[in-house]
């Protein structure tokens, strides 16, 4: 009787236990045909409840969690299923790990992966790193406090991609012109101005530009004059989201076009940075032939009234992954490039990283900025003022509506190379009326230009400490402008010149600052030429008009020694000149040794002139 009765009593609760997989099986399958999560979780949980080691019920239901960003009931479920369900059990820790480490649970997320018998896959392992590489950058923080920019720059909408002018005394930013009932989203661009050192409450950039479409994820060249945004699936353009390029003329932006290909293409295009010389242009792609989803790029641009691209780069292996590279930032310093990646070791989603290009053009293995700029959230749209001192960007905190643009410190150990600028206004010196020149900065260092222009009378290049530059300026009618800055030593106060040129007419001079010469020798240092060869473009230029080398030294010599040194030195010039197509009955030479003086500073003495005769 007692054999007879237990069997019977195993029998039953085969059957209850079968009957009970049944209910849980087809609520999991009534789930499956529901189209919210509302209506999907109950049923999921009912399942459960009739059924604790359902895996598939725990993985659906922990992904309907994730869908609702409900990350911590996502994480429970998971870990409830990983003690529960022994058949799919390792399948479930890794994804118990990856939802926790996603979620800043880097603690069960490195539990989770350790009782993972399969850690020799690729993407388990980098997973691993990355839990790793959380738990410790959470236990040493670096120091940051972010500052929300206020009202005056930030809506109740989401505001996002801030980009600012060299001087930080412009600012634009992307706002997405939604409410959350709102089904109709609207991006736009938005502009404010610094006024005693306060921003003022920005307004739209222009009707010409924000259109009914959405406009964003723009840049500003360094002077402000050009504006680059990504636009999608517009008529003029070449594929899904293409990069636009407007010019302001004046007060007024012209109407936007697309870049060219091959930066744009049929792929997707977007989140331009303009370096500061206005030569480069950095972006992201998804196009054919890349390493990841989104790589970054980088083209070689000239963006004069036609757009010209010589070429474009994929910037390769260690900047690119498998997975998404956005919004480059390359600092004036040219060399410390900023952009978020999901590839990279990391805290979860977004990171923002730096890399510095080598003197081949080629940028090392990219550094994560830490914690807590990053976290396991989204880090994007970073931008860095030229000093190197104050970053920019968009995340949501305590204190913000939805997303705001915040400003910090940039913390010592990654900030870029610290740079300044050149902000110069050129007029005439009789009548003070703007004047239309051509613009040429060049690095003495390496002998490169590193900015031209044509045809305007304001212009903005940064500088980087370190370097020497030589700054020519020329006017049809007029004598040109040189000047020669040394940035020996860093200075909180950039340059900002009123440059006056003079008219070309008998008894005016300009100072020939970058033609130089050996010490003690009238021999010219022959890396200082090209303003000798803009001399010779004006006097060539100037049929009607005779000109003087005036030779001048400083006072530390013997009168005679002085004198015959600035006669010599003037002599050379003479001969460069005339050697190279000058009229010699036009020109003339004559040294004045240490008699004309103009500084306390002998350096501003030694100097050599040209006077119109």
């Amino acid at each position: 009787m007692f054999r007879v009765g237990l069997s019977l009593i195993f029998c039953l609760l085969f059957t209850v236990a079968t009957a009970q997989k049944k209910n849980a099986q087809k609520l999991f399958n009534e789930a499956n045909l529901q189209l919210t999560p509302e209506k999907t979780i109950p049923l999921l949980q009912k399942a459960i409840a009739k059924d604790s080691s359902y895996s598939e019920a725990y993985l659906n239901l922990a992904h309907q969690y994730n869908q609702k960003k409900q990350y911590e009931l996502q994480i429970a479920t998971l870990a409830t299923a990983s003690e529960k369900c022994e058949r799919k059990r390792q399948l479930i820790l890794a994804q118990l790990s990856k939802a926790a480490y996603l979620n800043a649970d880097y603690q069960t997320a490195s539990n989770a992966i350790s009782e993972l018998n399969c850690q020799n896959s690729q993407e388990l392992q980098q997973l691993k790193n990355c839990i790793n590489f959380s738990i410790e950058a959470v236990s040493h923080p670096i120091t940051f406090n972010a500052v929300n920019l206020g009202t005056a720059i930030n809506t109740k909408y989401n505001d996002y991609w801030p980009s600012l002018s060299i001087d930080e005394k412009e600012i634009v930013t992307t706002v997405f012109l939604q409410d959350s009932n709102s089904t109709l989203p609207q991006e736009d661009l938005f502009i404010s101005q610094k006024d005693n050192n306060k921003w003022r409450s920005i307004r739209p950039v222009s009707k010409i530009i924000n259109t009914q479409e959405n406009e964003g994820a723009q840049c500003l060249s360094a002077d402000g004059k050009i504006m680059l945004f990504t636009a999608c699936n517009r008529r003029t353009g070449y594929g899904a989201c293409d990069i636009y390029i407007s010019y302001k003329k004046g007060n007024t932006w012209t109407a936007p076009r697309p870049l060219p290909s091959p930066i744009n293409t049929e792929y997707w295009e977007g989140h331009p940075c303009l370096s500061a010389d206005g030569s480069q242009l950095f972006f992201s792609s998804d196009r054919k032939g890349g390493i990841g989803g989104r790589d970054l790029y980088v083209a070689q641009i000239n963006l004069g009234k036609t757009v010209q691209v010589t070429s474009v780069k994929n910037l390769g292996i260690p900047v690119n992954t498998n997975k998404d590279e956005i919004s480059p930032f390359i600092h004036p310093d040219g060399e410390t490039l900023y952009f978020s990646s999901n590839g990279h070791t990391g805290l979860g989603r977004q990171d923002i990283y730096y890399s510095k290009r080598d003197s081949s053009g080629n940028f090392a293995s990219p550094i994560n900025f830490g914690y807590p700029i990053n976290t396991n959230k989204d880090e994007i749209g970073l931008i860095i003022n030229a000093k190197g001192n104050t970053g920019y960007f968009s995340c949501e905190r305590k204190d913000s509506r939805q997303k705001d643009i915040y400003t910090f410190n940039i913390p010592t150990e990654v900030r870029p190379v610290r740079t300044t600028y050149l902000k110069a206004l050129v007029k005439d010196k009789e009548n003070r009326n703007l004047l239309n020149a051509n613009i040429e900065v060049r690095d003495l260092n390496s002998s490169q230009i590193i900015y031209s222009a044509t045809n305007t009378h304001t212009f903005v290049t940064p500088l980087t400490f370190g370097k020497e530059y030589a700054i020519s300026i020329s006017c049809l009618r007029h004598l040109f402008f040189s000047e020669r800055i040394t940035l020996k030593q860093q200075t909180e106060t950039p340059f900002e010149k009123e440059i006056l040129l003079a008219p070309i007419r008998k008894g005016e001079k300009t100072t020939m600052k970058n033609v130089l010469f050996k010490v003690n020798s009238f021999e010219i240092d022959t890396g200082y030429t090209a303003e000798l060869d803009k001399t010779l473009q004006l006097i060539n230029n100037n049929p009607d008009f005779h000109f003087e080398i005036m030779g001048h030294t400083d006072n530390t010599g013997s009168k005679a020694y002085n004198q015959q040194l600035s006669e010599q030195r003037a002599k050379s010039v003479y001969n460069y000149l005339i050697q190279n197509g000058a009229d010699k009955e036009r020109l003339s030479y004559k040294g004045y040794g240490d008699t004309q003086p103009i500084s306390d500073d002998n350096k501003m003495n030694r100097r050599t002139e040209l006077l119109v005769k």
